[in-house]
């Protein structure tokens, strides 16, 4: 039988024999499911930006130093929560128990992964 390739996509190959994840190979014969994952960005430290600069303005609001000091914490903040993304994980599982084939900040490219996976479990018969 032929090789089919259902995604070859930023460094993951995914046919109906395998599954390549860089220098990594899942032979497909041994994957019985797959599924997603997703761990969320931490973001302690913007709500710690928020919470010092809420207090700065409490008790120091007539300062326009304080008043400016708060405002730069609340900005970084807001960046760096806009900028932090969560991860999304590929989790296959075999006889032997799973492993995080993949993971990335696109769940659309996970969800690919994920598909074309499927796809090819569902090829193999």
């Amino acid at each position: 039988m032929e090789e089919r390739i259902f995604l070859d996509e930023a460094g993951v190959k995914v046919t109906n024999a395998r599954v390549l994840v860089g220098s990594q190979t899942y032979a497909m014969s041994g994957v019985t499911s797959v599924r997603h994952a997703k761990k969320p960005a931490n973001r302690t430290f913007q709500v710690l930006c928020f919470i010092v600069a809420a207090g700065t303005l409490y008790f120091d609001h007539q300062n326009s130093q304080a008043v400016f000091f708060a405002i730069g914490a609340v900005v970084v903040g807001i960046l760096t929560w806009v900028l932090l993304k969560d991860k999304h994980f590929v989790i296959l599982h075999s006889s032997s128990g799973e492993s995080r084939a993949v993971e990335h900040t696109d769940r659309g490219f996970i969800n690919r992964v994920i598909g074309s996976i499927n796809e090819a479990i569902v090829s193999c018969g």
